[in-house]
């Protein structure tokens, strides 16, 4: 057949499907009501969604180029007044965010190539070690024992797990999920 010499040539080429343009906005908004209905933490993704559509809210999201959001997140990177002084963890939260943005207009059938996939991601060195010292540790315990005895028992399991306050005690806040207490 004829798509069996095209191969064979290697001159196939695999068809698109064709989609309907859509704005990027509405994507963004899309993805906001998923954060809002899926994820505890959404607060953030808020503020990430009303920058970036402030960027490419009146555009269509296949137009939006792999080049031009490296360029825009790393002109973020710049001190201000030019840019927004971004670490480089910032600046690979909202490129896996925009890439989040993209794969969920993707999986509904709204768009068929996430250009956010290739950009540029930061190696981090986020290695952080801190331990208390037994000095730190004697004085916590003391503390303890004389304001809050019934308290020593989470002071250990927070100390030898490494479990944050939150996920000891749950959280609280208007735009996060409640998350019960250990």
């Amino acid at each position: 057949t004829i798509f069996q010499r095209e191969i064979a040539e290697g001159q196939y080429v695999k068809p698109v499907a064709r989609v309907e343009r859509i704005l990027f906005s509405e994507i963004a908004d899309k993805a906001l009501r998923y954060a809002e209905n899926y994820k505890r933490f959404w607060d953030s993704d808020t503020s990430r969604v009303n920058r970036l559509k402030g960027w490419w809210g009146d555009r269509f999201a296949d137009s939006i180029t792999t080049e031009e959001i490296d360029e825009k997140f790393l002109e973020n990177m710049a001190p201000a007044p030019r840019g927004l002084a971004w670490s480089e963890t910032t600046s690979n939260e909202y490129c896996v965010f925009l890439s989040h943005v993209y794969k969920l207009a993707i999986d509904a059938g709204k768009l068929s190539v996430n250009p956010a996939a290739q950009t540029h991601r930061y190696k981090l060195n986020n290695e952080r070690d801190r331990v208390l010292s037994f000095e730190e540790e004697d004085r916590l315990r003391k503390a303890i024992r004389e304001n809050y005895p019934a308290k020593e028992p989470e002071f250990d399991l927070a100390l030898h797990t490494g479990v944050r306050k939150s996920n000891l005690y749950g959280t609280s806040g208007s735009k996060r999920r409640y998350m019960a207490p250990l």
